[in-house]
């Protein structure tokens, strides 16, 4: 509800001067569905002309009832002044009277005491009247206050109805926000000035644009916005971004246009309720007036009669009879006054019920504005992100191909590394002439696993700045800030950078391989896997181990090259060493020439003699050589043929003994002193 409809609803409150208090209570009751069905029926809406007319009617019955304010003011001014001066008079006279009644006797007293009550009377009843004409001058001059402000509005409405300026411009009120600028820097109120041929359409009204009053800033901002278009600025934006945007700025001139008419519509209700308690007070004051009237009309009545009951003269009453009939006067007057002061709160009351609808419907219209605002702000941020839909979709056609082929080419040249890693290297370590197949096959399947990971990360690095460069990304800031963050990383990741060097010399000095069984500290277990930075080992518990590059100082290969089974075997004392020596050689001969196991072993075994003499136990070393892996299976089956045969042969394998010497000098052995050896 803009300005020109809050006073459209006192032009029509105005025709109701001569409407019935019935009438008024009947329209208040139906003002909250007039008030809903005119902000959303343009059928019931007056053109801009009827407005201008009925306004200027409005206006004129204001001012004519400000002159005869201003005149009931000067009357009221001159009616102030007599009634000072007769109170000023009677409280003179009582003053002296009672002063005249101290020194008097009580004769005197008996005579003037009545004199002196009568003064006192009129003295009350003058006070009584000078207090009315007081409070009524007051409410007169605020009446003329409230009157003058509603008049200063009405004419700043007519002047907007009759200026080329929409009704409802988007120029804030000085309680209001300013208007945000727009995105090319000009501010939002340049779209909204209306232009003459709208301002002249007689068919411009509120029908024709119910979301913006009776003129629509709407459609000026549409003509500024096809001027921004005229002229786009150098970076072309596009379409998506450009309807965000105007639809923002509509939105904000919405927001700013609700938010005015709750302005107006507050201050409205604020004048008028100051007129509905003005109203009240001289409605109060004129019905004291007029029970005054009518209390003294009576009095001077029974005075009259009295009088003439008396037999007093004509000539002496004709006094009496003419202030009798201007009082008498004054009681018809103060009750056509009533009445017109009783139509007046009614009149107030039903407006300020309408304007208090009115005041609820424009505050869900601005909240709604600023919901408005709000979506309208979320979808431009959206459109503008990278991640917009029409970006994304631009991206797809016109960058999309381009970083296609650029990740297909990608994907050849890691393809490529891949072959390159299983057939070149493999070649390499087929033709070289160091350790055995298994070991080259070993050799070639750690290089692969490490060439094929440092051409994938290639590949990932140089891809994703291919793509970034591709997509329109300036990759240069890349590299100025990865020099900065390399320094930085170098700096505290020194282990790291360890781990990846140490790992490239156990590579290109071949300590080991995938497939070894080694030691690294405490730890053994086969390779799994070996990286830059680290080697994986599994032990034979099914633990792995995750050991970094940097970590290692001390590797035990068990598996290079070649291996051997280390046997010591214990002996009694009692056995023929030597023919001990031969049974285990001839063993050891038989597992050479064994069809399973011949194959596992290298060379001869080396017999290197009897190795300790121990408490129970003579110790026999040999040795086999088996090749990488095989030791561990060739000394299993190794033992188990030489327990089988000493069993048939009856060559004891000694636990250990303890001798005790008894007192006579004589040995003893002890069997419970025996004890089972821990192997």
């Amino acid at each position: 509800m803009t300005l020109s409809r809050v006073l459209l609803c006192l032009l029509v409150l105005s025709q109701g001067h001569h409407a019935s208090a019935g009438q008024l209570k009947t329209e208040s009751k139906e003002a909250p569905a007039t008030a809903a069905n005119s902000a959303t029926s343009g059928q019931t809406q007056p053109t801009t002309a009827e407005r201008i007319a009925g306004l200027e009617r409005l206006l004129t019955a204001d001012r004519q009832r400000q002159a005869d304010l201003r005149r009931l003011s000067e009357e009221l001014q001159q009616d102030f002044e007599a009634r000072s001066a007769e109170f000023t008079t009677k409280d003179s006279l009582v003053t002296e009277t009672r002063a005249g009644m101290e020194a008097a006797t009580e004769e005197e007293l008996k005579v003037r005491r009545p004199a002196l009550e009568k003064l006192e009377k009129e003295r009350e009843a003058a006070r009584a009247q000078f207090d009315r004409t007081i409070s009524r001058r007051k409410a007169v001059q605020e009446q003329l206050e409230i009157l003058t402000e509603k008049i200063a509005l009405e004419e700043k409405g007519l002047e907007r109805l009759k200026s080329a300026e929409p009704e409802a411009s988007s120029q804030p009120s000085p309680r209001s926000r300013p208007p945000k600028a727009a995105p090319d820097g000009q501010p939002a109120a340049d779209a909204n000035a209306a232009g003459p041929e709208e301002s002249k359409s007689p068919s411009n009204t509120a029908a024709d644009r119910p979301a913006a009053e009776a003129l629509a800033p709407g459609a000026k901002a549409n003509a500024a916005d096809q001027k921004e278009e005229s002229n786009p600025a150098p970076a072309v934006e596009a379409e998506p971004v450009l309807a965000a945007k105007r639809e923002l700025q509509s939105r904000r001139r919405e927001l700013d246009l609700a938010n005015e008419r709750v302005q107006e519509l507050d201050e409205s209700i604020a004048i008028f309720e100051r007129d509905l308690q003005s109203a009240e007070r001289l409605l109060d004051i004129t019905r004291q007036e007029a029970e005054s009237a009518t209390k003294t009309v009576q009095e001077q009545r029974r005075e009259l009669e009295q009088r003439r009951s008396d037999g007093t003269p004509e000539a002496e009453t004709s006094s009496l009879e003419e202030a009798l009939a201007r009082e008498a006067g004054r009681v018809e007057a103060t009750r056509a006054e009533i009445a017109f002061q009783r139509t007046r709160v009614d009149e107030s009351r039903v407006l300020l019920e309408r304007l208090r609808e009115s005041r609820s419907l424009a505050g869900k219209e601005l909240e709604g504005a600023a919901q408005s605002l709000k979506s309208a702000e979320a979808k431009l941020a959206l459109l503008e992100s990278p991640v917009a839909p029409h970006r994304i979709g631009g991206w797809i056609r016109n960058t999309g191909p381009r970083v296609l082929g650029l990740v297909l080419l990608l994907l050849v040249i890691w393809w490529a590394g891949q072959i390159v890693a299983r057939r070149v290297i493999g070649t390499l370590m087929r033709r070289s002439r160091h350790g055995s197949s298994a070991e080259r096959e070993q050799r070639a399947e750690t290089l692969q696993r490490v060439f094929r990971y440092a051409v994938s990360m290639a590949v990932l690095t140089l891809g994703v700045l291919a793509v970034l460069h591709t997509s329109g990304i300036d990759v240069s800031v890349l590299f100025g800030g990865a020099a900065v963050i390399g320094a930085a990383v170098a700096f505290g990741s020194q282990n790291l950078i360890k781990d990846y060097f140490t790992g490239f010399m156990i590579l290109a000095e071949n300590q080991y391989s995938v497939g070894n069984v080694i030691r690294i500290a405490d730890t053994s277990g086969v390779v799994e896997d070996i990286s830059l930075r680290m080697t994986v080992l599994r032990d034979e518990e099914g633990t792995v181990h995750f050991i970094p590059h940097g970590q290692v100082t001390k590797v035990s290969n068990m598996t290079h090259g070649w291996s051997r089974a280390v046997f010591q075997i214990p002996v009694g004392y009692q056995e023929n060493i030597d023919e001990v020596m031969t049974l285990l050689l001839d063993l050891a001969k038989q597992m050479r020439d064994d069809p399973k196991y011949g194959p596992q072993t290298l060379g001869q075994p080396e017999m290197q003699g009897v190795d300790a003499l121990g408490d129970s136990a003579v110790l026999v070393k040999f040795t086999i050589k088996t090749r990488p892996h095989m030791q561990w299976g060739v000394k299993r089956e190794m033992l188990r043929r030489i327990k089988t045969e000493f069993d048939r042969r009856g060559i004891v394998i000694p636990y250990p003994q303890w001798v005790v010497h008894h007192a006579d000098g004589e040995p003893e052995a002890s069997d419970s002193a025996a004890r089972e050896s821990v192997p």
